[in-house]
């Protein structure tokens, strides 16, 4: 894949890694489905969200805006905000 720019596995791989989880929530959600996704992988890829947050992979235009979250929030429900999505009852 051409990004323009040299790009490291590990951050690809992590990028990916919250491209998957995020989108398999996103069908779940959809389908009326439950996401079966241990707590410790969601934490993970959260941390992996975070790194990548201003990586070349999250330009300004590609992305919505990160929603608004409590900090005691779930790990995936900071996950999802980060990404701009939320789990309100008619959110993004």
């Amino acid at each position: 894949v051409d990004l323009g720019q040299s790009v490291p596995t590990e951050t690809l791989v992590q990028y990916l890694s919250v491209e998957f989880l995020v989108h398999a929530w996103d069908i779940s959600s959809g389908t009326g489905a439950s996401l079966d996704a241990s707590e410790e992988l969601i934490m993970a890829v959260g941390d992996h969200a975070r790194l990548t947050r201003e990586s070349i992979f999250f330009q300004a235009d590609a992305y919505a805006e990160a929603q608004p979250v409590d900090p005691g929030a779930s790990a995936l429900d900071q996950l999802l905000a980060l990404t701009g999505r939320s789990t309100v009852q008619g959110g993004a």
